[in-house]
C-alpha cells in the first residue's frame, strides 16, 4: 500500500512539474523594446507629446522618412495623419511597413480609430499623393483579434510585434 502511495505520489508530482513546464513555454518572452512600447501607451490622440513619443518610439522618421502629422479629433473616426515628404519608389514594400507601424499606432493609442499615411509617388511620369487608409476594424480582422487588446499587457505587445515579424 505505501508503494501504491509513493507511486501516486511520483506520478503527482510529475505530472505537476509537465504543467508548470507547459505553461511557462506559452509566456511570450518580452523584449526592452516591448516594454517600452507599452509604456508610451497613449489614452488619447489630442495629446500630442504622447504621440510623437510613440512615434518616435516607432523609429518611423528614420525608418520611413520624414513625416509631419495631423490629427482629427473634433467627431469620431478619430485619426492620426502621417505626411510624409519624400517621394516613394517602392511603394508595394512602402505601404507594409507604413501597415506594421499603423497597426502598432492603432494598439498603442486607445482612442485612434484610423491612420492615414500619405506620400508622393510617381506613377506613369505623372507625380500623385497616395493616402493608405488604416482602420482600427481592418486591423482586428486582419489579426484575429482586437487591435486595442494588444495593448492591455507589455506580452500583449510582444505578441503583436511578433505577429508583426518586429
Amino acid at each position: 500500500m505505501k508503494k501504491l502511495l509513493i507511486i501516486a505520489i511520483i506520478v503527482i508530482l510529475f505530472c505537476a512539474s509537465c504543467q508548470q513546464k507547459n505553461s511557462d513555454s506559452s509566456k511570450v518572452n518580452v523584449s526592452s523594446y516591448a516594454q517600452q512600447l507599452f509604456e508610451s501607451k497613449n489614452a488619447y490622440i489630442g495629446d500630442a507629446s504622447a504621440n510623437g513619443k510613440v512615434l518616435n518610439l516607432l523609429n518611423i522618421a528614420d525608418e520611413l522618412g520624414s513625416y509631419s502629422v495631423e490629427l482629427k479629433t473634433d467627431e469620431m473616426p478619430y485619426w492620426i495623419k502621417l505626411n510624409f515628404e519624400s517621394h516613394i519608389s517602392d511603394r508595394d514594400t512602402f505601404d507594409l511597413k507604413i501597415l506594421d507601424k499603423a497597426f502598432l499606432i492603432l494598439a498603442l493609442i486607445d482612442n485612434v480609430n484610423e491612420v492615414q499615411c500619405s506620400y508622393p509617388y510617381t506613377e506613369d511620369g505623372k507625380d500623385t499623393l497616395i493616402t493608405v487608409y488604416v482602420t482600427q476594424k481592418q486591423a482586428t480582422d486582419t489579426l484575429g483579434k482586437d487591435i486595442k487588446s494588444f495593448a492591455e499587457s507589455e506580452e500583449g505587445i510582444q505578441e503583436l510585434m511578433n505577429q508583426l515579424n518586429k
